[in-house]
């Protein structure tokens, strides 16, 4: 099993969900802190808040974004790797107003282990910018 597998940061925060509304959260300090990061921060997502990143731009009222607690909502299509051990490489797109890729990270790495994934996160462009989950 890769390294990421058993060291990463657990993340349950309910309200990275899709389906919770619009708010301040911001991904470009605390545990991604940009100023510090040489790599990605590798993230396991738990319940209550999910277990990936939302594979959808999340949608509200007002247009794209506003939800999972902030403004531009981070989601990803990528195929998450089915192979235990195996790492697939993602784009995510951070949906704000009318549109769906607002802005983006590129090549964070995903990895299948084995009963959960590790996500290889890094810091969100500007504040306001969060990583979704479902």
């Amino acid at each position: 099993m890769p390294p990421q597998c058993y060291t990463y940061t657990t993340i349950s925060d309910a309200t990275r969900l899709t389906t919770q509304g619009p708010g301040g959260g911001c991904d470009n300090s605390g545990v991604f802190n940009s100023v510090t990061a040489s790599g990605p921060t590798y993230v396991r997502f738990v319940c209550p808040g999910g277990t990936r990143l939302a594979s959808s731009p999340p949608n509200s009222v007002y247009g794209y974004g506003y939800s999972c607690g902030t403004y531009a909502s981070g989601w990803t299509n990528t195929t998450y790797p089915s192979v235990v051990g195996q790492t697939v490489y993602a784009v995510v797109c951070f949906a704000y107003g009318n549109n769906t890729c607002y802005g983006s990270v590129s090549q964070i790495p995903i990895t299948n282990c084995n009963g959960f994934y590790v996500h290889g996160l890094y810091a969100a462009p500007n504040c306001a910018y969060r990583y979704c989950t479902q």
